[in-house]
């Protein structure tokens, strides 16, 4: 079952998110990523909304964000709130409903 993962970062950037995502475009696409949307913060910072195949998809992609964000001197990133998905729906499939 698919797992939706949120990420509430108030210290991130977008300068940062840019360079992490810059560096990490050389892995490819991680195994198991299915959506990745990053939004700026009211106030400052970064809210990072992800939904993967599975948890185990992202503990084996996730140290490898943690590393390069602390390679380029960022902030350790907060603990995700985490849940289970029920549906998803794209544009195309919710016309159809």
């Amino acid at each position: 079952m698919a797992v939706l993962y949120i990420v509430d970062n108030p210290s991130a950037s977008t300068e940062l998110y840019d360079k992490v995502r810059a560096r990490l475009k050389d892995e490819g696409q991680p195994s198991g990523a299915l959506y990745h949307i990053a939004a700026k913060r009211e106030g400052g910072g970064l809210i990072v909304v992800e939904v993967w195949e599975s948890e185990e998809a992202r503990e084996r992609w996730s140290p490898k964000v943690d590393k390069v964000i602390s390679e380029l001197g960022g902030p350790a990133r907060p603990k995700p709130q985490k849940y289970q998905v029920h549906n998803i729906l794209s544009a195309e499939t919710m016309s159809r409903t």
